[in-house]
């Protein structure tokens, strides 16, 4: 799942319809939908494709959807770990310089 069709999936779990999803995303037809998404990513309520119609994601989009999530949970917690331990280095060294020449 590429950052964009995670932005669209989430697009689509926030907004249900296909109008409203059309207007956040700020798309003209549901192919782009389609393509921005993902193969076999979205499901539709019915083949009219009108801004009532219901958008929901797969089994597969789902679940590609979560592991992308899991993904970047996991970045952020390492990079905001490593920054935390970064901080902490430098606070320790200052300690120790501001006690050394004292």
């Amino acid at each position: 799942m590429t950052a964009k069709s995670y932005k669209v999936c989430k697009t689509v779990l926030r907004h249900k319809t296909l109008g409203a999803i059309m207007k956040a995303a700020n798309l003209q037809n549901y192919q782009q939908l389609q393509e921005l998404a993902g193969p076999g990513r979205l499901s539709f309520s019915d083949y009219r494709f009108e801004a009532d119609t219901v958008v929901t994601l797969s089994p597969a989009g789902q679940e590609e959807f979560e592991a992308y999530r899991m993904m970047k949970r996991t970045e952020q917690r390492a990079t905001y770990g490593a920054l935390l331990s970064t901080i902490a280095i430098f606070v320790e060294i200052s300690m120790l310089l501001f006690t050394f020449f004292k």
